[in-house]
């Protein structure tokens, strides 16, 4: 047993009690609010908006209206420029490159703080889940914490790397949170030295089943696409019939983010080949949002590294802090953070599930699919295929739905099932998909049957690996993590037209 286990078990009890959320949320806020406005009063953007006499939120409020990332893009010009104390008073150490998942890509300077903050946030998850039950989960520090991160250096601007946000976390470890579970952290950073994809994947894989594996972090896709092809790697090399479980026996625990892991429960499960205990980041290159401290769902609103505002979906004239919102509404999230980032709106829409203590979930990005102003979300796709594999007693391992316009509006249900557990009747499988998602959106309902304005959905059910293989092809050209991650709801032809040779069945209502 190691030193850092014993010591986690020792002090389970005495650390249990600095993870419960603060007494006075808003007094956390408040706090943090006063600090960021003090250290860049004197930026040039501060300056403008009059940081100097600000004392209360409210001031805040008055003097920075929320807004989206054009707003700091003729700031964020001055700093690649070279000019500084423009956004943050402290220097910034990193440029952190968003993944385009959204538009065009984004610069966001990362500052040592935010290092300190994201790291902090792992760090809990880690401290609380040991403490669920310290005896048996302390049993993760024996071995090796694998973080699979983004390029950390896709270029340099004026001196400062720039690079994709895991990357940058990574390769900045260097506080005393990260150097307390450094001790047995991993990152394969070394590799991305290695241009041509099939080497570098390889060399990774060859190092990975060396370790004593016991937690894995990541993207959930990307990393689940990593473990798909470390099954692949052994199977090449004459081990059939292997799971992840084989190959790190000692595994039981993982960090995800970047998107919900619920959609991927099935594909997790699938290679890995036994239940492993998650947890879930909500975070994004601006800055670590909300972690999963427990078991039960709910996220766990970081309020001491983000000042948070939250705007009612619905009315946009209301700026909620953490003691005004209220449970089942939804909310776009807005933040403040010592990036330089200032009543920014991210436009991911959360809802709450708890308020004392406060707990969130993800709910969706702004956008979502809509061809006929039936707007279909992320949660009614996810709803209408679990209601289907229940009914059906199949399992989808990963699907996306596609619009097109072409003849007429019209969905594609884009869907590879597990080996084993595929239903028996696909076309009983696209009508009982297109039931369940008419019941959870009336208006697409009164569009197909009623106007006819969209026409019955199609199902393409696609060959076994098909996502695997399309995200894989993605890293091969370099796209980074966040941008490899698969839409699952989507316009984009060149999806369909990717998937059109991988085509096992078409079905139609």
């Amino acid at each position: 047993m190691s030193i850092m286990s014993i010591l986690a078990r020792s002090f389970s009890r005495f650390i249990d009690t600095l993870l419960y959320p603060p007494k006075d949320p808003l007094d956390v806020q408040r706090k943090l609010l006063s600090n960021i406005i003090k250290v860049n009063k004197n930026t040039l953007f501060g300056k403008k908006h009059n940081f100097s006499q600000i004392r209360t939120i409210r001031d805040f409020q008055k003097a920075c209206p929320v807004c989206d990332y054009s707003k700091f893009e003729p700031y964020i010009q001055k700093m690649v420029n070279g000019e500084k104390n423009i956004l943050v008073g402290s220097k910034h150490i990193y440029w952190g490159k968003t993944a385009g998942t959204s538009g065009k890509y984004k610069l966001i300077p990362i500052t040592r703080k935010s290092i300190i903050n994201a790291s902090k946030c792992s760090f809990r998850i880690i401290l609380s889940y040991i403490c669920e039950n310290p005896k048996l989960n302390s049993k993760i520090l024996n071995g090796t914490m694998y973080f699979y991160a983004s390029d950390p250096l896709v270029d340099e601007i004026n001196g400062i790397p720039a690079g994709y946000g895991t990357g940058a976390f990574a390769q900045s470890s260097s506080n005393l949170f990260m150097k307390f579970y450094n001790f047995n952290i991993y990152t394969p950073l070394k590799f991305y030295k290695i241009k041509d994809y099939s080497r570098r994947i390889n060399a990774m894989i060859k190092e990975a089943c060396k370790l004593n594996i016991t937690t894995f972090f990541g993207v959930t896709s990307i990393l689940i696409n990593f473990m798909e092809q470390i099954i692949h790697y052994l199977q090449k090399n004459g081990q059939s019939g292997i799971k992840i479980k084989d190959v790190f026996p000692n595994y039981s625990f993982s960090i995800m983010g970047g998107e919900p892991f619920k959609f991927y429960e099935n594909r997790f499960y699938h290679v890995v080949g036994k239940k492993i205990d998650c947890r879930e980041i909500y975070g994004a290159t601006e800055e670590t949002i909300a972690v999963q401290l427990h078991s039960v769902p709910g996220l766990s609103p970081m309020l001491d590294t983000n000042f948070l505002e939250f705007v009612p979906v619905n009315d946009d004239s209301e700026r909620l802090l953490i003691d005004e919102v209220e449970k089942h509404k939804e909310y776009f999230v807005v933040m403040t953070n010592y990036n330089g980032l200032y009543a920014y709106n991210i436009f991911d829409i959360i809802e709450f599930i708890s308020i004392d203590p406060p707990l969130l979930i993800f709910k969706r990005r702004k956008d979502t699919i809509n061809l006929a102003s039936e707007k279909i979300t992320l949660d009614q796709l996810y709803m209408s295929i679990k209601l289907a594999d229940i009914k059906l007693n199949c399992k989808a391992k990963d699907y996306l739905i596609c619009g097109t316009l072409d003849p007429k509006p019209r969905y594609i249900l884009v869907i590879e099932f597990l080996p084993n557990s595929r239903p028996l009747d696909y076309k009983e499988y696209l009508i009982e998909f297109n039931k369940n998602l008419m019941n959870l959106n009336t208006i697409y309902d009164d569009l197909i049957n009623v106007q006819k304005a969209i026409l019955p959905p199609i199902i393409w059910v696609v060959k076994t690996d098909s996502f695997n293989k399309y995200q894989t092809e993605q890293l091969r050209k370099g796209c980074p993590a966040g941008q490899a991650k698969f839409p699952k709801i989507s316009i984009k032809k060149e999806i369909l037209e990717y998937f059109s040779n991988k085509i096992l069945k078409i079905e139609e209502i």
